[in-house]
């Protein structure tokens, strides 16, 4: 009897122990999240084996998910949270936990609820309920930082958890080691450049609406250092209007312009401009005038032709060889022949034909020959 009831006892502790081992199997091979969307080359690590995801295949415990350059992956939790990791990413699944290996995780809260939930890199954890932040890690400075869209977000170094900040919306922050021994930095207000630089590695994802949300808001206009809605002071070109919800929307009055107006305003403005610095820097002709008012220390030599060489500043006269003055008639005119040709045959003999040539007939040339040499003295008596 005592036999049938320890074998009675010890079956059903059997029986217990392989319930245990098949519901702990099963906990153990339940997914924790699946793929929603990728984008180029994704690949999943699971149990040693690695191979290419597609949407909708499930992802489980210390799974991990790598994405190539240019490629990227949504994925869904079970508890309505959505993350997206950019190109050259890396994560590793746990339960309520992911962990980021490097790369840049968006994370998406859908709801708010009372279960803190953790993305945690090799230096920092990120601890949240609910909200929107993005969190990425430099593998080669090892550098964690943390961009906050919506709501409040814990920032916390690993090893000394009391080195943590509050990270509000609009603002950002990082841990590294080189700065103040891992502490994170104080949250400081993310401008429109470095905003808009996180946003576009990531295609097709914008942030949630929430309502009474200032995401919008920081689309358009990311927060500053000094934000002029804090102060109480406003731009005098934006006009702030949301009774209702008790917030504020921003809305920018814009100006139409007139581009030939604009254009033609400003083409005159700059050719004043140009008129007065060309006469302003305008160049003045130099002339040159000798300036004998002081004696230079020169030597001037002139040579004649005579064996003695007279300086021409003591005044000695130089002798010069006497020309020979040649007498020409007043009507001819002072030139200088270039080249003298002599004369052919045929300019000779033309010349002298040309002479022979007669202007008046015989009789009448023999006539004025009388008329020469007929000599009169033009007196009435002797």
């Amino acid at each position: 009897m005592g036999i049938m009831k320890r074998s009675y006892r010890n079956t059903n502790l059997i029986k217990l122990l392989i319930l245990i081992f098949i519901s702990y199997a099963a906990f153990g091979k339940s997914p924790k999240a699946i793929i929603s969307a990728v984008k180029g080359n994704v690949f999943k690590t699971s149990n040693g084996v690695t191979k290419k995801v597609s949407p909708g295949e499930y992802v489980y415990d210390f799974d991990e998910i790598f994405t190539e350059v240019g490629a990227q992956v949504s994925f869904n939790d079970y508890f309505d949270h959505t993350y997206h990791l950019s190109g050259s990413g890396h994560v590793s699944i746990l339960n309520k936990m992911i962990e980021l290996k490097g790369g840049y995780l968006w994370a998406q809260s859908m709801e708010n609820t009372t279960d803190h939930f953790h993305v945690q890199t090799v230096n920092s954890t990120v601890s949240f309920t609910h909200g929107e932040f993005v969190v990425s890690y430099d593998t080669e400075s090892g550098k964690t930082q943390l961009l906050s869209i919506k709501g409040t977000h814990i920032f916390k170094n690993n090893v000394h958890e009391y080195l943590k900040e509050e990270i509000s919306t609009g603002k950002f922050s990082f841990v590294v080691e080189k700065y103040e021994n891992g502490a994170p930095r104080i949250p400081t207000p993310i401008g429109s450049t470095a905003y808009t630089t996180v946003i576009s590695l990531f295609d097709e994802v914008k942030p949630m609406r929430h309502e009474k949300s200032p995401v919008e808001s920081i689309e358009k206009f990311p927060m500053r250092g000094n934000d002029s809605r804090q102060s109480g002071r406003k731009i005098a070109s934006i006009d702030s209007k949301d009774k209702k919800s008790g917030g504020s929307l921003i809305i920018i009055k814009e100006k139409k312009v007139d581009r030939s107006k604009r254009d033609s305003s400003l083409l005159n403005f700059y050719k004043s401009k140009v008129t007065t610095l060309a006469k302003k820097y305008k160049k003045k002709p130099y002339k040159f005038k000798p300036d004998y008012s002081k004696k230079s220390k020169v030597i001037v030599k002139v040579y004649g032709q005579g064996k003695k060489r007279t300086p021409a500043s003591k005044g000695h006269k130089v002798y010069r060889a006497p020309v020979k003055a040649t007498r020409k008639p007043a009507s001819m005119i002072d030139l200088n022949p270039q080249v003298k040709v002599k004369k052919d045959a045929f300019e000779s003999s033309l010349l002298n034909e040309y002479k022979k040539q007669m202007r008046h007939s015989k009789e009448i040339n023999s006539l004025i020959k009388d008329l020469k040499s007929y000599d009169q003295d033009y007196k009435e008596s002797y």
